[in-house]
């Protein structure tokens, strides 16, 4: 609740910055600033890193790249590395990534193989760009339809991200923010201070370039208006599009995922070492009789819930102050009060299964909401594992438990 207080006052006071400005006749250009999710990626350790993939979980320990990690020194430290890691094109001196990095960054370790960026000329992006499609034709397989065929910036990887970790009423709120006459749509100058100030960017700087992303919202020229409705079907369907890689990679073609699996999703992005999650997989196959499976529409509700994580930790502490108990029953009215329903009652037992440390059937509330606060965020605001010589060590237990 705290935080989308402060949001919302960031939102209110750019904007009237930025009216301000305009009256005095400022006109200086907006940077393309998107999105402010820091993504930590797992902490140097000698030139090892450990790192965890969607399909196996299992951990691996791997050299940085020296160019990705000068880079990441100079323009931002640790909030580029991962950005720099899988962006695989060079435009105009600037890295960038394609749809298809942008989608694997989120769901794999490693990027693809490849030597170097491959530098983009004005034909190529120009051949990119005609092949947008309006954002009126916009899909759950945006992204993968442009593929290869597309660039995304530094910022607007941030924005998109942070489109993934936050609630979905606080940018409808930053939307409704900025526009001014109250029509329902924004402009592409208003579109780029909103991104300016989600990803805490300076006034007065150029876009790199005039992106995938911009062309898909705006038009090639910024002719167009961008309404509430269409921005709120592009955020939906984002989020969706994320979700069913992440679910089939692991279904391999088939319409539900084991319980075992699911834990393994929920768990895998968090601080817990191989033995804490062990524990965690144990206890749920000596209490759980495998059963039907998850399936997406199931996942999908469960992610959605953990976009307002937040407003369901505030309704669940109502409990553990009052010293109540989190029972299954408490726990699906905090979840409707924060998303408007219940979660499936099988999901729910899953989730208890895990999260029951003591095998009361009563929810370890300050657990789960640790290791939730990590899913949530995909590992981008997790803490950096040690660096030095604890990171040393810390590389080698890891390498040592395989």
């Amino acid at each position: 609740m705290r935080r989308s207080f402060h949001f919302v006052r960031a939102i209110r006071g750019a904007a009237r910055r930025s009216f301000a400005s305009q009256t005095r006749g400022n006109r200086s250009k907006i940077l393309l600033g998107v999105g402010a999710g820091s993504l930590a990626a797992a902490g140097l350790a000698i030139g090892c890193n450990r790192r965890w993939t969607t399909a196996s979980c299992l951990p691996r320990v791997y050299a940085d790249s020296p160019d990705s990690e000068k880079e990441a020194k100079v323009s931002g430290g640790s909030r580029r590395r991962r950005f720099l890691q899988f962006a695989s094109c060079q435009y105009n001196g600037e890295p960038y990534m394609t749809p298809q990095d942008f989608l694997e960054s989120l769901s794999f370790s490693e990027p693809t193989a490849r030597i170097g960026r491959r530098k983009v000329d004005e034909k190529e992006m120009d051949r990119y760009l005609r092949k947008v499609p309006p954002v009126s034709k916009n899909s759950r397989t945006f992204f993968r339809d442009l593929w290869k065929d597309g660039l995304v910036s530094y910022p607007e990887y941030l924005f998109l991200t942070t489109l993934l970790t936050k609630p979905k009423r606080q940018f409808e709120i930053a939307f409704l923010m900025f526009d001014r006459d109250g029509s329902g749509t924004i402009e592409r100058k208003e579109f780029l201070a909103i991104e300016r100030v989600v990803s805490k960017q300076q006034e007065g700087k150029e876009p790199f370039c005039t992106t995938s992303l911009l062309v898909h919202l705006f038009g090639r020229n910024g002719e167009r208006l961008l309404n509430l409705e269409s921005f709120s079907r592009f955020m939906d369907n984002l989020q969706e599009e994320v979700l069913d890689i992440e679910f089939h990679e692991v279904s391999r073609g088939l319409p539900v995922i084991s319980e075992t699996a699911f834990a393994h999703l929920l768990l895998h992005d968090s601080n817990l070492d191989h033995s804490e999650i062990d524990d965690y997989l144990q206890r749920l196959e000596q209490r759980s009789e495998m059963g039907d499976g998850i399936t997406f529409p199931q996942f999908l509700d469960f992610a959605q819930f953990l976009n307002e994580l937040e407003d369901f930790a505030v309704a669940v502490r109502m409990f553990t102050l009052a010293g109540q108990p989190v029972t299954q029953d408490e726990f699906q009215r905090a979840v409707k009060s924060s998303i408007g329903k219940r979660l499936d009652p099988k999901l729910v037992q899953v989730v208890f299964h895990i999260f029951d440390v003591d095998g009361d059937g009563k929810l370890s509330y300050a657990e789960f909401i640790n290791v939730m606060k990590d899913r949530k965020n995909r590992g981008f605001k997790s803490r950096d594992a040690p660096k030095g010589w604890e990171g040393f060590k810390h590389c080698m237990r890891q390498k040592m438990m395989k």
